[in-house]
């Protein structure tokens, strides 16, 4: 199984998606407030379970052998957060920031 976004209709903001995967939020215009997206709690992922389904596109973009996880060989696609966000909740999500990202194992952006 595999998540991503919806771009151009929703953000491409992955903290979003997480949120809304864990949580069943969804940002309302300003992205501060968000609102129940419906359904129950049985309907969430954890967000540990959140980011292994973004690592899941990999594969179903059939590319698992050259991306999907930090191995030697594949391109070292990933970001450096500003906090661990597994055990986070809607709110630490939404003020994650990325202090790094590496495409290809070059760094194309640093704070």
């Amino acid at each position: 199984m595999a998540i991503g976004t919806d771009w151009p209709v929703a953000s491409l903001n992955p903290m979003l998606g997480l949120e809304a995967a864990a949580y069943r939020q969804i940002p309302v215009r300003n992205r501060q407030a968000t609102r129940p997206e419906g359904g129950s709690g049985r309907e969430t992922v954890s967000v540990k379970e959140a980011v292994r389904l973004y690592i899941g596109s990999a594969y179903a973009q059939g590319r698992e052998h050259v991306k999907g996880t930090l191995t030697p060989g594949k391109l070292a696609d990933f970001v450096v957060l500003d906090r661990n966000i597994l055990g986070s909740g809607p709110q630490e999500l939404r003020e994650a920031r990325v202090l790094m990202t590496v495409v290809g194992g070059e760094i194309v952006y640093e704070s």
